[in-house]
């Protein structure tokens, strides 16, 4: 069973490159509706027996930045909760810090995407049974799930922020636990085509580079999934055959996301890849030989107060390997395969054995 931790941490699954691995997620879960979307199609996949999902962690909001996104709202985890409990996993560890605040929103969001989270969080609308003192601190939840697992049967999956994952890495036994338990960091970020995109770190790496730059020090192999690649990734679609009573319908229609998903599929193609790998086709390594690494070269014209940015050097040398993922699928094929799995109940609430069924 392929096993998966999410920053949004994710999902595990049963596959040839993916046997006997766990999986976690990272997230940054305020604003978007592909977020979600992520969530649901890791729970599909775990239902489809392809996938052990390990735990969420939302992730933390960098101190060194004022104005950025605040991912460390009390609504988070109680929304994350809903959709897992949906797909019927209800029981998904989530972990976040317990400095909360009551953000519904980020800054950088356009004034149309109306906030969702309030109502996604409440019970009485979404049912969920979140208690926040089974709640850990991301870095004691880290370290409690890499020490507990199998070696190298472990795969982070970071869709937000890699805050988290650098005060791991800078905990007392981080690089070892990590080198020993971790299979495969999947980081969406990272621009790794010089010629097309030359200086474009992307959003999760950009805002928090201090903490980013520790993917230059991490003891496993990385995968970055850059976000070049998932926009060019067109027709994954959110008016689908899904139920009316489904949190991830509830996101996109109250963010006001019609048609294409809005600022690209992102999420939802990283997670997908941490579930199944190259296996299914549809990625493949973007860098030559499977050299080099993602350097941090200065960049005076970026937008924020760290004036870096990232590139892909073939003359680097990692501490453990890493590659970039380009399309090795048409456009059309992979989102028929999101677009499947993101309606795969139809208009019907997924059956969970054992477990009530709510509705709105």
């Amino acid at each position: 069973m392929f096993q998966i931790l999410a920053t949004l941490v994710l999902v595990g699954l049963t596959t040839t490159t993916r046997a006997n691995s766990d999986v976690t997620f990272l997230t940054c879960p305020n604003y978007t509706a592909p977020f979600a979307a992520a969530i649901g199609v890791a729970n599909t996949l775990q239902s489809m027996g392809y996938a052990d999902i390990l735990g969420i962690v939302s992730g933390e909001v960098p101190s060194h930045f004022d104005g950025l996104p605040d991912v460390t709202s009390k609504y988070s985890l109680p929304a994350i909760d809903a959709i897992n409990t949906w797909y019927c996993h209800p029981d998904i560890p989530l972990a976040q810090t317990n400095e909360l605040t009551s953000a519904v929103r980020e800054p950088t969001v356009p004034e149309d995407v109306t906030e969702y989270i309030t109502n996604l969080s409440d019970p009485t609308q979404f049912c969920q049974d979140f208690n926040r003192k089974n709640v850990k601190d991301p870095v004691e939840f880290y370290t409690d799930v890499l020490t507990k697992a199998e070696n190298k049967s472990v795969t982070i999956v970071a869709i937000g922020f890699l805050t988290n994952l650098h005060n791991l890495y800078y905990s007392s036994g981080g690089p070892a636990l990590i080198e020993a338990k971790v299979k495969e960091l999947v980081v969406q970020g990272g621009s790794c085509n010089v010629t097309s995109n030359p200086h474009g770190a992307g959003y999760n790496l950009l805002y928090d580079l201090p903490s980013a730059e520790v993917v230059t020090k991490w003891p496993s192999p990385i995968t970055f999934f850059p976000g070049f690649i998932a926009g060019q990734v067109t027709g994954i679609k959110s008016e689908l055959n899904i139920s009316d009573k489904s949190p991830v319908r509830f996101v996109y229609e109250t963010a006001n996301f019609t048609g294409d998903f809005k600022f690209g599929p992102h999420d939802i193609l990283a997670t997908y890849y941490a579930i199944l790998g190259l296996s299914d086709g549809s990625f493949t390594h973007g860098n030559a030989n499977d050299t080099g690494g993602l350097q941090f070269v200065p960049n005076p014209k970026s937008p924020v107060a760290v004036k870096e940015d990232t590139v892909w050097n073939y003359a680097v040398t990692p501490p453990a390997s890493q590659h970039y993922l380009i399309l090795n699928n048409t456009i059309e094929s992979i989102a028929n395969k999101i677009n499947g799995l993101i309606s795969c109940y139809g208009k019907e609430q997924p059956v969970c054995p054992g477990q009530k069924v709510c509705t709105k």
